[in-house]
């Protein structure tokens, strides 16, 4: 039997439930946006990055090329490979075994990055 007290508090749940909800999803959709601000700017400091090299006649190959090729689709591919390799040998193993080196492409990312901004910086103290 419901008395004022118990729609009052069915009330307060479900208003909390449903605001829950909705900050659930806001929150979400942040995350979202930040992930493609995210690879938009990677995109464009790579190919900065990759044009001035190249101005500066320092001989290292990295662009926005190398973002694509190195970050984005083993990102993209990497888990489809995982999903299929994994449905058709119906083993976790393999599939493991074949998602480390995949995971490991955005650290050689990274490290290329890195890499081309040093000699990028070593190229500018040599000019001055």
């Amino acid at each position: 039997i419901l008395d004022k007290y118990n729609v009052k508090t069915t009330f307060f749940v479900f208003f909390f439930w449903v605001k829950s909800m909705i900050l659930s999803k806001i929150a979400s959709t942040i995350v979202y946006i930040l992930v493609i601000i995210l690879f938009i700017w990677l995109f464009g400091i790579s190919d900065r990055i990759g044009k001035e090299l190249k101005r500066r006649e320092v001989a290292y190959e990295f662009g926005a090329k190398s973002y694509v090729y190195l970050f984005v689709l083993p990102i993209i591919l990497g888990p489809i490979l995982v999903f299929i390799l994994g449905f058709l040998t119906k083993s976790a193993i393999i599939s493991s075994i074949i998602a480390l080196p995949i995971a490991l492409f955005s650290y050689i990312y990274f490290y290329k990055l890195i890499e081309a901004m040093n000699r990028l910086n070593k190229a500018y103290n040599e000019t001055i």
